[in-house]
């Protein structure tokens, strides 16, 4: 048995993704993570504490398929994540806490922002491999996050 990596250039124009693979990419970040979803938005407008906006620069290729104004709001410890699409298009994370400092915040958001590029490009692959006929053989996830997956085509 031969074996290889292959770096496959996966480029898909914004227009052609589906919103339930940018919403799934963002609950499965937020579930990785360990933040779980705050139904509704009872309770998450707390005046103590300090909040940070980030932008989600790093997701702006699929922030066209959030609906505009549409909030998620996701909760771990102390910590409230508001992922919000702006009227304008921006898509933003809010990080909120009563005992975390504005850099905590920042890093928080950040992490969680590329955890949401990294998710979207795992489901847009996997999508991607299955039109194209590949099988997945084997999936590992590294201790840095990184994911391995080993697939195969049968050429008849």
């Amino acid at each position: 048995m031969m074996s290889c990596i292959v770096a496959l250039p996966i480029v898909i124009p914004a227009a052609q993704v589906a919103l339930p693979i940018v919403v799934s990419a963002i609950a499965s970040a937020a579930g990785v993570l360990g933040y779980t979803a705050v139904k509704g938005r009872g309770g998450t407008k707390v005046s103590a504490g300090i909040e940070v906006e980030v932008d989600a620069a790093s997701v702006d290729n699929f922030a066209g398929h959030v609906a505009a104004g549409q909030t998620m709001v996701f909760q771990r410890d102390d910590v409230t994540l508001t992922v919000v699409r702006d009227e304008r298009g921006r898509l933003t994370v809010k990080a909120h806490s009563n005992s975390r400092s504005e850099e905590q915040l920042r890093q928080l958001a950040g992490d969680f922002c590329n955890r949401v590029a990294q998710q979207y490009a795992y489901h847009t692959l996997m999508g991607q491999l299955q039109e194209r006929g590949f099988n997945v053989v084997d999936q590992q996830v590294e201790e840095d996050g990184t994911v391995r997956v080993k697939v195969r085509t049968y050429q008849g």
